[in-house]
């Protein structure tokens, strides 16, 4: 079976060939079910563009944000760190308000082109849980990690069984 990537041909295109007229836009959504979510782009203006289900048209404010993904030899949970700007304090009120919360916070991540704002180029985008807050004056960090530990998953999913496929034989 094929390796398949959730990244669009356009955007595979656009990350072996951007130029300073036509930058890839990262952006990150900050997501808690008690609250509206926060549109962040990593640029210095805002930046309008659809969501992947092609309706919903949403503004991420200008911002900065880093994601650091973990060494390949790092064992256990991969977890990225993540830093974010918190010089206009929205980042930092919003995690106040949900921080005592047992829901989780929810980071979605979505590279846009520049020039093609009907869609996120990767989907699924990426979504994980941030963990381990911290918050400063400047800025918000803290570990995302994926929603699911793919490492307890079963595969295949579905139990073979003789009771169920009893040609399993004996």
């Amino acid at each position: 079976m094929p390796v398949t990537s959730p990244y669009s041909e356009a955007y595979k295109e656009a990350l072996a060939s951007v130029t300073k007229d036509n930058p890839i836009v990262e952006t990150l959504a900050i997501v808690h079910e008690d609250e509206s979510p926060i549109y962040i782009a990593n640029d210095l203006a805002d930046f309008t563009a659809y969501l992947e289900d092609g309706v919903t048209q949403v503004t991420f404010l200008a911002g900065h944000f880093n994601l650091r993904f973990p060494s390949k030899d790092s064992g256990g949970v991969p977890q990225l760190s993540i830093s974010v700007s918190n010089s206009d304090n929205i980042v930092g009120n919003y995690i106040e308000r949900v921080k005592y919360s047992q829901k989780a916070i929810s980071l979605v991540f979505r590279p846009y082109l520049s020039d093609d704002t009907t869609e996120p180029q990767m989907d699924p985008p990426l979504t994980l849980q941030m963990r381990d807050i911290d918050l400063s004056l400047f800025q918000a960090t803290g570990k995302a990690v994926f929603a699911r530990d793919l490492r307890n998953t079963m595969v295949p999913k579905e139990k073979y069984t003789r009771t169920r496929f009893s040609s399993l034989g004996e």
